[in-house]
């Protein structure tokens, strides 16, 4: 995504919107960043992007979490009759993805009950269990390690309750909010290791004509 700098000597506030060549950008952390058509604030609208990010975060956790919805029970029978540690922290990171599961089995039937006329509102008690769903699977995925064996899923884990607990419109600004302090933190590790290998550059040894010998220059690549 292309990011346009704002004049720095009169920066406007946080969250102003210009369109840059036919284009809409929102300003946040010193970034004009990309927007995007805004979905409508339905069930429907909610499921879907509660689907999406499901399926990243599965995509970036260890392996066997995905458990379905209907084998809720199973998976929580299995985490609190386990006692080894390492084998908990495993099962209550299946309890949690079964919890996804099933909360997201509850948007598809209330999106249906909804396309039949039915009116779906957030104290109807489906709505209450998709939540205590969502709320449960994010406490317990706290202790999911990345598939790459490290840790920092936090985040992740947090977005499909978010997206189920406020306005989509809400959700979306969260998002640029985000890629603005992303590319604020690139920036400033990028100036950090330019000015760090200028440092080094600076004391290398100098051939007769003043270039860099080019062993050097290997060395340090």
């Amino acid at each position: 995504m292309r990011m346009v700098h704002s004049t720095p000597d009169q920066p406007p506030p946080e969250g102003t919107r210009r369109l840059m060549d036919q284009t809409e950008r929102v300003f946040y952390g010193g970034y004009w960043i990309k927007t995007y058509p805004l979905p409508a604030d339905t069930l429907q609208a909610k499921r879907a992007l509660i689907d999406a990010l499901a399926r990243r975060l599965f995509n970036h956790t260890e392996h066997g979490l995905n458990v379905p919805g209907v084998r809720l029970q199973e998976a929580r029978a299995a985490f609190e009759a386990e006692n080894d540690p390492a084998m908990r922290r495993v099962k209550g990171g299946m309890l949690a993805g079964a919890l996804f599961n099933r909360a997201t089995d509850i948007f598809r039937r209330l999106v249906e009950l909804q396309g039949d006329g039915i009116e779906v509102k957030e104290d109807f008690s489906l709505v209450r269990e998709c939540g205590r769903c969502l709320l449960e699977a994010m406490e317990l995925g706290r202790s999911v390690l990345h598939r790459s064996g490290e840790e920092g899923l936090d985040e992740l884990w947090g977005e499909p309750f978010k997206a189920f607990s406020v306005p989509i419109e809400d959700f979306y600004e969260s998002r640029y909010i985000k890629i603005g302090q992303c590319m604020r933190d690139i920036d400033l590790i990028a100036a950090a290791m330019v000015d760090c290998l200028l440092r080094l550059v600076r004391h290398l040894p100098k051939r007769a004509d003043g270039r860099v010998s080019s062993c050097v220059r290997a060395g340090v690549a």
